[in-house]
């Protein structure tokens, strides 16, 4: 033979002797079982091509999820209880759900109609978990039976014990609690535990049997840098009524939540009813149903007396929503009706990726209060572990508008809710000197460089803007809002100002560069700002009433803050101010003159609060005054203060009067009127 011919042979052989082979094996069923709620039975699943595939019919049934068959569209209709659908085509492996159509793998094998297991969540709206080994599929609300570890054997365990059928907590410096469902107490088991710096969480479950139902109650127990603790309280009974019976010891180093009732659909939850916050009480929960409450016990008592800090935290609750429905996984809100593939759908909650109590931590920082200290140390921990590995908060939920316009999916990125967390990660870490909160904080900014890195910005003469919504599946970019964009200005300038990161302020000059060159753009014929840029160039869009002015009035203040004086920014927050003065809108937060905010802050209050990203200024009540302050970044707005420091400069004041204070990097500026009243006297302290 030709040597060169055997060589060749030779070589071939290797080749296929090291080329890994792939076996597609033939469909068949194979027999398994499916736990629902506890509830297990047998079920056929089918093995194709490596991958485990279900019934979808047989799944759908399980879950009270009506499915139809239209044999002349090739189409599955799947009916929730709520009168929501999903539309499937089977042949184009499709199905359709608030607003966006999406790839699903199933295969039609003997007339059945078969889902891969890695796509079912977003149908079942469940949470499921497959065991290789017995074949099984635990679909389940929060927990199921084999989840975790039994701690029945190792009670008390932090602090909680089984005592007949109620989980009790007690402790020697802590007022006492305890939990109960109806039924027998089957297991109590611990199903998680994080632990971030000086705080930890364990998470629990107690099973409870009652009849032929097993019903399911989750401790999230939290435990606080101060000492004190949270618990989270989360009940759930699939099939029968159920009652929580509730029993916390009654004093003032006790705060409790409202209880929530709700249809849980995963990310989505439909809103039943709440109850106010008794010590003790039974709580009825209907078959179907869950319930969610929060308390906290402390060492000390939690009062909310001052009047200063009564009305943060009320307006927190009655605007922001941001200390009602508190989960440890998260703070429910209204969704927006846009939310929803049709307006019928829209009594929703979901968890928001980013909800913080952001005027809580403000209005710490001018006057300690340890149910706030409490409530902000909870909100850290929530927030760090609601962060994805690659620094971002991802939404977990569709909006049906957004997949409409862009195709973003579930896991897309809100960039003003993402600045929300960040700006509260690095007031925290600066106030505690949490280095793990600055860190986390500061992760946002890599938001900024990767799409310009992927080129998936606004340009605009040197200057750039930033798309308000990102995933890595949506069709082409989406929309820019001037108040986003305003919000990651002040965002990065703060990360420069307050960290001294030179490239954050690099990436805030280049927005405020875009803004000065398109700022006549952003006007309308109607005197109004737009609310938006389209990626087709178009300014559109009817502006909210007051949001981004008042982020124009903060970027003025932060502006300030560096010396500079940008002119487009202070051309657009009077063109704004004029448009609300002639509509005349009715809210505090529209007319944002010195002169007004000089005469009006020590009575009136915006529905929103008073303080917005207050640039830190260490200051002391007066004890016997009455406190009203007010901030838009580097302005300050005060009565009723002792002192103020600056740059270790104590300065004293009268609490009686009002002042106006604006800082700057190396000067403070302290005013006994409006810098626009011709009377107004200033002093001026210097960094020595």
């Amino acid at each position: 033979m030709n040597k060169k011919w055997f060589t060749l042979i030779f070589v071939i052989m290797i080749v296929f002797s090291f080329t890994p082979q792939l076996s597609f094996a033939n469909p068949s069923l194979q027999k398994g079982m499916i736990e629902v709620d506890g509830i297990r039975q047998d079920m056929d699943y089918l093995f194709n091509n490596h991958k485990v595939y279900l019934p979808l019919s047989a799944i759908a049934k399980k879950l009270e999820i009506t499915s139809r068959w239209n044999s002349g569209t090739n189409t599955i209709t799947l009916f929730y209880p709520d009168q929501r659908k999903v539309n499937i085509k089977v042949k184009s492996k499709q199905f359709y759900k608030e607003g966006l159509w999406r790839k699903l793998d199933i295969v039609l094998f003997k007339g059945t109609t078969y889902i891969s297991l890695n796509e079912l969540s977003p149908l079942i709206e469940r949470k499921y978990q497959w065991d290789e080994e017995t074949k099984t599929l635990f679909i389940y609300m929060y927990a199921y039976q084999q989840l975790g570890q039994s701690i029945n054997n190792d009670l008390p365990y932090q602090g909680l014990d089984v005592i007949g059928n109620q989980i009790q907590f007690k402790s020697e410096d802590l007022p006492q609690a305890s939990w109960s469902l109806n039924g027998d107490l089957t297991d109590f088991r611990l199903i998680g535990n994080t632990k971030q710096m000086n705080m930890e969480e364990f998470r629990f479950v107690a099973f409870y049997q009652l009849n032929q139902t097993i019903s399911q109650l989750v401790i999230t127990q939290r435990k606080l840098p101060t000492g004190d603790q949270i618990f989270f309280i989360k009940a759930y009974s699939p099939k029968g009524d159920q009652q929580l019976k509730v029993n916390i010891e009654e004093n003032k180093q006790v705060y409790g939540s409202r209880a929530y009732h709700y249809i849980d659909h995963d990310q989505l939850h439909t809103w039943l009813s709440e109850e106010a916050y008794q010590p003790q009480a039974t709580l009825e929960i209907k078959a179907g149903e869950s319930l969610d409450q929060w308390v906290i016990l402390s060492k000390e008592k939690l009062e909310l007396e001052d009047p200063f800090v009564k009305r943060a935290w009320e307006m927190s609750e009655n605007y922001h929503k941001t200390n009602t429905w508190v989960t440890a996984e998260g703070t429910h809100r209204y969704t927006p009706i846009e939310y929803q593939d049709k307006e019928e759908y829209h009594n929703k909650n979901i968890s928001l990726q980013a909800s913080v109590p952001m005027l809580l931590i403000e209005t710490l920082q001018i006057k300690p209060n340890r149910l706030l200290e409490d409530f902000v140390d909870n909100a850290k921990f929530t927030l760090i572990k609601m962060q994805r590995e690659d620094g971002f908060w991802r939404a977990g939920v569709n909006a049906a508008y957004l997949n409409r316009a862009y195709g973003l999916g579930p896991n897309y990125i809100d960039t003003r809710m993402s600045v929300d967390a960040s700006l509260f990660l690095i007031r925290y870490g600066l106030m505690y000197d949490d280095q793990e909160a600055l860190e986390k904080g500061m992760q946002f900014k890599n938001y900024f460089k990767q799409l310009k890195e992927i080129g998936i910005v606004y340009q605009l003469n040197g200057g750039y803007l930033y798309p308000d919504y990102y995933s890595e599946q949506q069709r082409g970019k989406t929309l820019v809002s001037l108040n986003h964009a305003l919000y990651e200005i002040n965002y990065l300038y703060a990360l420069y100002h307050w960290l001294q990161d030179e490239e954050a302020k690099q990436l805030a000059d280049e927005m405020l560069t875009f803004i000065e060159n398109s700022a006549d753009h952003w006007v309308n014929e109607d005197g109004d700002l737009y609310y938006a840029l389209s990626p087709a160039g178009k300014y559109y869009g009817e502006d909210y009433v007051n949001i981004t002015y008042m982020d124009l009035f903060t970027t003025q203040g932060i502006l300030r803050y560096s010396g500079e004086d940008d002119s487009m920014i202070t051309k657009l927050f009077a063109q704004k101010g004029n448009y609300l003065d002639q509509i005349q809108s009715p809210e505090y937060e529209s007319h944002l003159h010195l002169n007004h905010l000089f005469e009006k802050f020590d009575q009136s209050h915006g529905e929103k609060g008073d303080l917005f990203l207050s640039y830190p200024l260490e200051v002391k009540a007066a004890n016997d005054a009455e406190l009203a302050y007010t901030t838009f970044g580097a302005y300050h707005w005060m009565k009723g203060i002792e002192s103020i420091t600056f740059k270790g400069q104590k300065i004293p004041l009268d609490p009686k009067k009002k002042y106006m204070v604006v800082i700057t990097n190396d000067k403070l500026y302290l005013y006994d009127r409006s810098p626009e009243d011709p009377l107004v006297k200033v002093q001026v302290w210097t960094d020595q």
